[in-house]
């Protein structure tokens, strides 16, 4: 075992039990595209660096400025003002000296996405909410194309949904007509009623309430089944990865965790 294999070992030895040595090669040699590096998509490329994931393809065009600093994992005094995909480049460097990064720094490019989805076994689509819709709808149907799957989560107040699209399972565009005709008059059954009033009021103004821990459940919900996708055939216990027409609905206030069918709500 050479310097390398053995620091990679190292630091990844209390999730081998878990993950199985078969696991944690298959971890090493997957690849992970992350399409923005805000709060959500900071969590879950840290907390997939540290599950040993070996790959990843980040883009994301934004700086850090002072108001990330209440949720996004790499946002300090020292990094305001750099691109987001060179400091968490250097974070995840840190964390794991032998990983592979390819950068798009001025974000995802719409022109030549395919590009973005070169190798790649999953992505995750944590583009900020305000980003052109034809960007997002293309970005989907690319993904489809080659057969990736696509996994996303929004954060709630104190909450998160999370959604899994498989390649062979419902369109993205599908999905969203269902979800955009009945899901926003339920919110208020699933998350905290005052948090979702207060969303509402910042949407207008483009500066929508936010914080850390609700973050660190949406990556820690992308991981998980990322994982799932990954390691079905290694991991200790099975289960299926939540696809949609099935999403997730966490309220760490409440204590409620929902799986809910799109079409059925």
């Amino acid at each position: 075992m050479d310097k390398r294999d053995k620091y990679y070992y190292g630091f990844l030895k209390r999730s081998v039990p878990i993950l199985t040595e078969d696991g944690i090669r298959k971890l090493r040699n997957s690849t992970i595209a992350i399409a923005g590096l805000g709060g959500v998509g900071g969590a879950i490329v840290v907390t997939l660096a540290r599950l040993g994931v070996g790959n990843f393809v980040l883009a994301d065009p934004g700086r850090f400025d002072k108001p990330d600093i209440n949720r996004q994992w790499a946002a300090f005094k020292s990094t305001l003002g750099k691109n987001k995909t060179v400091v968490y480049e250097k974070v995840l460097k840190d964390i794991n000296p032998v990983i592979d990064i390819e950068k798009f720094s001025k974000g995802v490019p719409f022109d030549s996405l395919s590009s973005f989805l070169d190798n790649v076994d999953i992505v995750i689509d944590s583009l900020d909410y305000f980003v052109n819709y034809e960007l997002r709808k293309e970005f989907y149907r690319q993904a489809r194309k080659k057969g990736i799957f696509v996994l996303t989560s929004s954060i709630v107040g104190f909450g998160a949904t999370f959604i899994g699209f498989s390649p062979s399972g419902m369109r993205h565009e599908d999905f969203m007509e269902f979800w955009n005709r009945h899901m926003p008059s339920h919110f208020k059954e699933y998350f905290v009623p005052e948090c979702i009033d207060v969303i509402k009021d910042g949407m207008g103004t483009h500066e929508i309430p936010s914080l850390s821990l609700s973050c660190a459940l949406a990556g820690s919900l992308l991981a998980t089944e990322s994982l799932i996708i990954l390691l079905q055939d290694v991991l200790p216990a099975k289960r299926e990865p939540i696809i949609a027409p099935k999403f997730a609905i966490v309220d760490l206030f409440r204590q409620e965790y929902n799986i809910l069918d799109v079409t059925k709500v």
